[in-house]
């Protein structure tokens, strides 16, 4: 029964939230994806059959939208609807491990609160940093985070110490990659500001927006853009771990190219996290990045039903 419960509430972090957040607006038009006489065929050949709406200091789109949120604290939770009461059995489940009280938050935070965590972190490695800083960060955020949801003070108290030590020390805005590889970035999307965007989201539901919000907004967008898509990179090396500059499509052995296709999941993750940020702070376009991000992956679906 533990473990079901476990599972029930873990979800709860894992999913897109459509349904718990207001939209205006409806229409989408524009762009393309995709070309009809070569579809399907490009035989690991190097294509760029996407085509991006370049627009001055913002990420690249591959259409326009008209869709924009209007409930800003609501992301995966919505505590003035709902009741969260499954997650006591995750909280207590390796406590001793994993500590949220706002001391050991503080403490944990400390260490990875550089501006490129490269230089805390190897994520060269095998395992790259499995059950190390980053790792054992987003777990005690998303205990934190269901902490924050059983009784409102602890967990959402510990949440707003990590976003101020972050903030304050730019924390993730000079990120480089790991080697050759962009590890560093999806791991810092996926371990740390993924968990931590979801738990302000609960705790500003709960405490009320942190007075300084405004400040954590700057930082994060600031992290999202090192992580994501860089705008203000110099050209040609604004991809980080969201393909847009220099997008392709590849088949073939081993898929060699894939990670340079928007479709694949790291760019999926990367649209997620700007979505998410566009939510919270009511950033239109950075919401609708995440819904392109969307589209981008249903359409790379074959008609039997599997990833092209």
């Amino acid at each position: 029964m533990k473990q079901i419960l476990l599972i029930i509430c873990l979800t709860l972090f894992a999913l897109p939230s459509w349904g718990q957040t207001t939209f205006s607006g409806g229409n989408i038009s524009g762009g393309k994806i995709g070309s009809t006489d070569t579809e399907g065929s490009w035989d690991g050949k190097t294509k760029a059959p996407y085509e991006f709406i370049t627009i001055e200091g913002q990420i690249p789109l591959t259409r326009k939208y008209d869709l924009t949120p209007t409930k800003s604290d609501i992301l995966l939770t919505d505590t003035r609807i709902y009741e969260y009461p499954h997650c006591e059995d995750s909280i207590k489940n390796n406590k001793h491990l994993y500590p949220y009280d706002p001391s050991s938050v503080a403490s944990l935070t400390k260490k990875i609160a550089v501006k490129d965590i490269n230089d805390v972190i190897d994520f060269t490695g095998p395992d790259g940093d499995d059950k190390g800083p980053s790792d054992v960060f987003g777990t005690t955020i998303n205990k934190a985070h269901m902490a924050c949801l059983e009784d409102g003070l602890s967990g959402c108290s510990s949440i707003w110490v990590a976003m101020n030590i972050l903030s304050k020390a730019d924390a993730f805005t000079k990120n480089t990659k790991a080697g050759n590889s962009p590890e560093t970035y999806f791991q810092t999307i996926h371990r740390m500001l993924k968990p931590l965007l979801a738990a302000y989201s609960t705790a500003s539901q709960k405490l009320g927006r942190h007075k300084k919000d405004e400040i954590f907004k700057v930082w994060m967008k600031e992290a999202i853009f090192q992580n994501t898509y860089n705008p203000f990179a110099d050209k040609g090396t604004r991809d980080r771990d969201l393909v847009r500059e220099k997008p392709v499509r590849a088949h073939g052995p081993k898929y060699k190219k894939m990670g340079r296709d928007p479709a694949q999941n790291h760019s999926l993750q990367s649209g997620l996290i700007a979505m998410m940020y566009g939510v919270l702070w009511e950033d239109e376009h950075l919401y609708q990045v995440g819904l392109d991000s969307y589209l981008i992956t249903l359409e790379s679906f074959m008609k039997m039903g599997f990833w092209s």
